[in-house]
């Protein structure tokens, strides 16, 4: 790729994480359906294909029942990204089985990491076969 002398390259890539917080449940029922979240990843995905796109998923909380609602989401995430050719990054498998992550996420709000467990999910993303953002060595 190449561009006139003096103008940036520049590269028009996206990713998008959510669905941890479609996982609460509010006033005994559950924030948003796991079809309902489905559906807007779908339509965020297929209005970015334009773009290079990457989806990563939804990290577990210090919550079993949750984690069992994130773990399922995140499988239907890595679905819907799968039918429309877009990457996907998974970041419950691995991190719902890192004691340290898990610390993190428990020591702090119970639903984000501190520092050390922001590093993990860098590095989980980063790892991946599916990340292309990768630093010459």
């Amino acid at each position: 790729m190449s561009a006139p002398s003096g103008f940036p390259i520049v590269v028009m890539a996206e990713w998008l994480s959510c669905g941890v917080n479609d996982t609460v449940i509010e006033e005994g029922k559950l924030r948003i359906s796991p079809d309902e979240s489905c559906d807007n990843v779908r339509k965020i995905l297929g209005g970015a294909q334009k773009y290079k796109v990457i989806m990563v998923g939804p990290p577990p909380v210090d919550s079993d029942e949750q984690n069992a609602r994130i773990e399922a989401l995140s499988a239907a995430f890595s679905r819907e990204a799968q039918v429309l050719g877009i990457p996907y990054i998974d970041l419950f498998s691995p991190l719902a089985s890192d004691d340290a992550y898990l610390h993190e996420v428990s020591v702090n709000d119970g639903a984000h990491p501190r520092s050390g467990g922001y590093s993990k999910m860098a590095k989980v993303i980063s790892s991946s076969a599916e990340w292309w953002f990768k630093t010459p060595l």
